[in-house]
């Protein structure tokens, strides 16, 4: 006798995962690239105690779905190629396409790593040449998170002239001379947001740990514990609002008009430097990702509190490289160019300071600096020429990561000598003679004694010294250069025209010290 019923009850009583489909996370699409030369890790979703079975270019690999509905396996390294499929196979099927292996870079910052290629130089041009359909990309969806999220939105995208108007223009000219010096496919994760804070990328523990960091936690709690209580407020308001309207309806009164909300208080996960929120929300939901390495082009949101940054971006590179499990992973670092009205005489900068924070984090081991100081635009925040700056991180990342031998950098200031009114200068990195730009005469150096006043000096190249003088300064003791929001004229580089950081020699305070 067919009792459905029975049937019915039977299921009722199954988790209710029990034959749930296998599901993957936002980042595997068609078109992906995946890691070369390390082990191809894949996860998802599923039922409890459901065999996933997963298969690429021959080699496969079970895993049973845990209690909590998550499974995660890995198949063996393999070698730069594909195109191949990737299949996933459950209590569903699921099949990935044109699945390439090769490098993966992770591109983050705010607006100047979201910058899109169609903004940016000559972009007509450059996007009708982008046919390179081994560079594909992957725009992370903006999400921020209290709590760490476990999935991200987007979709992969081959670079071919009719889609290539939307990929980050730095990490565009940077895979596509990756992938012209390798030969090989270069995929990007683009998680990067416009204005963000590098707070907003930190953990909160980092943020706590340190005395300097706390006050970011401070007020970004005080931020929420406002929000609330005026989103409390405002709930309130509503409320006595549909009271009155249901009163009128009673009476036959016309409605009472709605009530003015006053929002004095920015909700915090709308606020680009909430602590935290952009870490848990675009980062962790990647920690499986093997990475080969990082790009970072942020900073102008930090710039105000610009010495808090020196322990600020450490934490940063540290959390996320035991996000991804990776503690060498490299991190290079994209410092900002000029940018404001620039300044008559020699002055205190934020941006400079900024600079030397990011010139500082150095000392971190497996971090590069690409310098743009040469490429900024006074009026804009977002310089147009992004093909320099992709190019030097692609020199960096050669250098570094893959082993050319090349000069992947410019002159690096390294330390002092005082010789009655000379100041000598020396520089690491100094595989590449010092030059200048059009083999001009050096610009933009100042020079100061005991009393801290800078005054613009005479600057000259000697062998592998720059030598600093001033006929006013007759008892010098410290040296800037290109030390301002916009300098003018810093054209030190080496004879590859790669710029020397900007850079000073003395330690005394400055004009951020004090702001957290």
């Amino acid at each position: 006798m067919n009792r459905p019923w029975v049937v019915a009850l039977l299921l009722a009583l199954l988790p209710a995962n029990a034959f749930a489909d296998v599901k993957l996370p936002g980042l595997f699409t068609d078109h992906i690239v995946l890691q070369r030369d390390k082990p191809i890790p894949v996860w998802g979703w599923a039922a409890t105690g459901e065999k996933i079975t997963v298969t690429l270019a021959g080699e496969s690999s079970s895993v049973t779905c845990d209690a909590s509905g998550k499974w995660t396996t890995s198949l063996p390294a393999r070698a730069a190629g594909g195109p191949h499929e990737l299949k996933i196979v459950g209590n569903n099927t699921i099949t990935l396409k044109d699945v390439l292996i090769g490098e993966v870079w992770l591109c983050s910052g705010q607006q100047n790593m979201e910058w899109w290629l169609r903004d940016s130089h000559d972009a007509r041009a450059e996007a009708a040449a982008a046919d390179h359909p081994k560079i594909r990309w992957f725009t992370v969806q903006r999400t921020a998170q209290d709590v760490p999220a476990d999935n991200v939105t987007g979709v992969w995208t081959v670079c071919h002239p009719n889609s290539a108007h939307a990929i980050t223009a730095v990490g565009y000219f940077f895979a596509r001379d990756i992938q012209e010096s390798l030969n090989v496919p270069v995929g990007l994760i683009n998680a990067s947001w416009g204005g963000s804070a590098a707070e907003a990328w930190t953990t909160k523990e980092s943020l706590l740990a340190d005395p300097d960091l706390k006050p970011i936690i401070d007020r970004t709690t005080a931020e929420r514990i406002l929000w609330a209580a005026e989103m409390k407020q405002v709930k309130a308001e509503t409320e006595a609002w549909f009271d009155e309207v249901e009163k009128a309806k009673a009476d036959g009164r016309p409605y009472p008009p709605l009530p003015t909300l006053k929002r004095q208080i920015r909700n915090p996960l709308q606020s680009t430097d909430a602590a935290s929120c952009m870490y848990n929300g675009m980062i962790v939901p990647l920690a499986q990702v093997p990475f080969r390495g990082v790009l970072w082009y942020q900073g102008e949101s930090n710039s105000s509190r610009a010495h808090q940054y020196t322990k600020l971006l450490p934490a940063l590179i540290n959390d996320w490289r035991q996000t991804f499990a990776q503690p060498d992973l490299p991190f290079f670092i994209v410092q900002l160019a000029s940018y404001h009205a620039p300044m008559a005489v020699p002055a205190d900068s934020d941006w400079a300071e900024l600079r030397e924070a990011q010139l500082k984090s150095l000392a971190i081991p497996h971090t590069a600096l690409a310098v743009t100081i040469d490429i900024g635009d006074a009026d804009r925040i977002e310089p147009k020429n992004k093909q320099d700056v992709g190019h030097r991180l692609a020199l960096l990342a050669r250098g570094n990561v893959y082993g050319e031998t090349l000069v992947s950098t410019g002159p690096i200031y390294d330390s002092i000598k005082i010789d009655g009114a000379k100041i000598f200068l020396h520089f690491k990195n100094a595989s590449s003679p010092l030059a200048t730009r059009g083999n001009e005469a050096l610009k933009s150096f100042a020079i100061a004694g005991d009393d801290k006043t800078f005054v613009w000096a005479d600057a000259k190249i000697d062998g592998d010294t720059v030598v600093v003088s001033s006929e006013t300064v007759p008892h010098p003791v410290a040296v800037r250069y290109a030390w301002a929001d916009n300098p003018q004229g810093c054209n030190l580089c080496n004879t590859q025209r790669l710029p020397a950081s900007p850079f000073r020699t003395d330690n005394w305070p400055g004009r951020t010290d004090n702001r957290r």
